[in-house]
């Protein structure tokens, strides 16, 4: 197997059910944490993070900020990447 084909990008609607799957990297810029409402950015991290594989990170905008409860470790919060409990940390 190449490198490529161990990639597989998708476009998601964070708004709709997930894939089955888990994710090692979610890619979720000035969207959920800047414009949805705290309900809605609450519920959407919850269906987020339930597919986020340990170890697997979370990247956001440099300015948004998750919501309050988020179970995430800042990995390089200046640069809004978080990461899920359990990874090991570089």
């Amino acid at each position: 197997m190449t490198d490529h084909e161990c990639v597989e990008l998708r476009r998601l609607d964070v708004r709709q059910p997930l894939p089955g799957e888990m994710f090692r990297l979610m890619l979720c810029r000035n969207l959920v944490f800047t414009y949805f409402d705290e309900t809605l950015q609450l519920e959407t991290w919850r269906r987020l993070s339930a597919k986020l594989s340990v170890g697997g990170a979370l990247l956001v905008g440099k300015h948004e900020r998750l919501p309050p409860g988020a179970t995430l470790a800042p990995w390089h919060p200046a640069l809004g990447i978080f990461r899920a409990p359990g990874g090991v940390h570089t």
